[in-house]
């Protein structure tokens, strides 16, 4: 009798075990699949001017949530970032600030481009997160970060990748404000489709911005939003591991096509397979010729399948179509445009680009009076521009119609 409730127990035992480890199993599994909701975003930062001795700065991080999954969790109502002194040793943890979330709206996915004809299905919320730091001065920066996680399930980086919300302060004498964004980093775009999209950023100090494709930042962390750390020391943030077949050069694959200007901060990609890939921009501050800030921007692209549709195709003015246009410093021009919709649909367009989002002397563009469905012309007057350049040539812009063929335009330094 002994033996037989001995061999009961035990049998009993190893049940309830087996039925113990597979609840931990899935509630691991569920909190993983469901931890799987961030889809870009960036930190910035703005100076506001002195207070007493200190440098005041307010940082500002906005952060993208996948909503479509009821059971993904809420964007957390506030991030802490770790400060450190950018002295290139060891950087001990400087400070800390909690940014709590100013708003929670839900945005939509951005077009990448006239073929998209389909929107996808997408539930997306923008968290907006803002506070005020005072910073004593330093000739090295600070690097702040907030660590957390996971990014939503992505074709060409691992699962459950953690979130590095990265950002540099320039050394503080410069007084710096970062390049800040306008638009949702989340946009989409159909397979086989060449697609030109405006990826520049607004300078509110009057600084050059270069633009450079970069690889996005991991965390490390895993396990939920609330699943944060401020480490005491700070260690240059790690970028993701790219899947096999994929890289930063290559983010759609070896057979697409991912390329950014750098003057312009136009970006040309391709795509042959659906899903969701990850790929960073750099945007580089440039202060009388010398590097003061790089700021890394982290998007999404929702790659879907769609309908066929014929981008509008340019045709020529007087039997030339160029594609490169010099001027000399201080000269205003104008000139026109051509195109031609092979399904004979209605035509618009868009003028993008640097060069039409300065703060001071914007170009800009008219629309034609009358859209009609084959040819229109439109006059585009890029208006005087500062008169000294670091560069002999300098490139102030590219305009886009609503196609893939794009225009160029060079101010040449005058001698």
């Amino acid at each position: 009798m002994k033996r037989v409730c001995s061999t009961f127990k035990s049998i009993f035992i190893s049940a309830l075990q087996r039925i113990f480890f597979c609840l931990a199993l899935f509630l691991f599994i569920s909190s993983t699949i469901s931890a799987k909701h961030l889809v870009g975003g960036s930190v910035t930062y703005q100076f506001i001017g002195m207070s007493g001795s200190f440098y005041h700065f307010r940082l500002t991080l906005y952060a993208y949530r996948d909503c479509s999954n009821a059971d993904a969790p809420e964007l957390s109502t506030q991030a802490t970032f770790g400060i450190y002194e950018h002295t290139g040793g060891t950087e001990s943890l400087y400070d800390t600030i909690t940014l709590f979330r100013k708003s929670l709206i839900s945005v939509d996915a951005v077009s990448g481009g006239p073929a998209c004809k389909d929107v996808p299905y997408t539930c997306l919320q923008q968290g907006m997160y803002s506070g005020d730091i005072n910073l004593r001065s330093s000739p090295y920066g600070y690097d702040i970060q907030y660590l957390t996680c996971c990014r939503n399930v992505i074709v060409n980086i691992p699962d459950n990748s953690g979130y590095n919300y990265y950002g540099f302060i320039s050394p503080t004498t410069y007084k710096n404000t970062s390049p800040s964004f306008n638009d949702v980093p989340v946009p989409y775009i159909c397979t086989n489709d060449t697609v030109i999209m405006n990826f520049s950023a607004t300078e509110p100090d009057g600084d050059s911005i270069t633009y450079s494709l970069a690889t996005p930042y991991t965390s490390g962390t895993s396990g939920g939003p609330n699943n944060t750390y401020v480490p005491l020391t700070f260690t240059k943030p790690n970028p993701v591991s790219y899947n096999s077949g994929y890289s930063e050069e290559f983010p759609f694959g070896l057979n697409g096509l991912c390329v950014i200007d750098v003057r312009s901060g136009l970006l040309t990609v391709y795509a042959t397979k659906i899903g969701n890939y990850v790929i960073a921009v750099d945007y580089n501050e440039y202060r009388n010729g010398k590097l003061i800030n790089t700021t890394r921007r982290d998007v999404q692209f929702i790659v879907e399948s769609c309908s066929p549709n014929p981008a509008p195709v340019r045709a020529s003015i007087n039997g030339t179509a160029p594609v490169d246009y010099y001027i000399t410093v201080g000269q205003t021009f104008d000139f026109q445009l051509a195109y031609m919709d092979p399904n004979f649909n209605p035509v618009s367009f868009s003028a993008q680009g640097g060069i039409f989002t300065r703060t001071t002397n914007p170009a800009t563009v008219t629309q034609p009076a009358l859209l009609i469905p084959t040819t229109f012309m439109v006059p585009i007057v890029v208006p005087l521009f500062q008169t000294t350049f670091v560069e002999s040539e300098f490139l102030v812009g590219i305009i886009i119609p609503l196609s893939a063929n794009h225009l160029r335009v060079v101010v040449v330094e005058e001698e």
